[in-house]
């Protein structure tokens, strides 16, 4: 099993951050439509609520991972 935290994955995190897709079905559920039930948009809150709070948890592990090895290069240094 691959590692999560690895290069590739957090690129793409990344690049999903700044083309903003964790907002594409919010905007399909409003494209063209004069009301959305509050249903519909509380089930979509909830899983992009899902998506940013499991990327955080990858970007916070990452910073904690830089900040140790600058440690490790600082302690050597």
């Amino acid at each position: 099993m691959s590692n999560p935290y690895d290069y590739s994955n957090t690129i793409e995190k990344a690049a999903a951050r700044a083309r903003g897709t964790v907002l594409t079905s919010l905007h399909r559920v409003i494209e063209g439509q004069n009301s959305v039930s509050t249903r519909k948009l509380a089930g979509i809150v909830a899983d992009i609520e899902d998506s940013l709070r499991q990327d955080a948890i990858h970007f916070k592990y990452l910073a904690d991972r830089i900040a140790e090895l600058e440690k490790a290069l600082e302690d050597k240094g």
